[in-house]
């Protein structure tokens, strides 16, 4: 009867075992339709959630949330290859210097590329670093159960 709800709504069920979750899920739906006076041509005026669809439910929204990591982090690649295209083209007079004093375009490619190695494992480690304090930062403060796989 709080904030004014005056019917039931939710029951939480267990079937037995995991075998015959369909079948206690089909119990409950005539039980429900026969106490709600529902005749054979009406719809359901109720949900049956089973923990089956709750599970499908997280895997979708996991995948969904990978996806828009993969996103942020294409965007990141994006932006490394903006940074270098930007200091290749002002370090012009530095590249060349080196050409005039014998570098060969291996050397100099090699030099961009490791720049950008480093720039990216920078990065990715700050990255991590931030991600994992926060997370701990949320288990403390908000004292929500939190677990970093080491895989991950």
């Amino acid at each position: 009867r709080l904030l004014a709800v005056t019917y039931l709504q939710g029951i939480f069920a267990s079937a037995l075992t995991e075998d015959m979750t369909d079948n206690a899920t089909e119990e409950i739906t005539a039980i429900l339709r026969k106490n709600h006076k529902l005749k054979e041509s009406d719809d359901d005026d109720f949900t049956i959630q089973s923990q089956q669809e709750l599970s499908t439910m997280l895997n979708t929204t996991t995948d969904l949330m990978t996806t828009l990591l993969a996103c942020i982090a294409g965007i990141g690649g994006i932006g490394i290859m903006n940074i270098m295209y930007v200091s290749v083209t002002e370090r012009t007079r530095e590249i060349g210097l080196r050409m005039s004093v014998g570098a060969r375009g291996i050397d100099i490619l090699s030099q961009f590329l490791i720049e950008a190695i480093l720039i990216s494992i920078t990065g990715g480690i700050i990255g991590i670093l931030i991600g994992i304090g926060a997370s701990f930062a949320v288990k403390n403060i908000a004292h929500w159960p939190i677990y970093i796989q080491s895989w991950s």
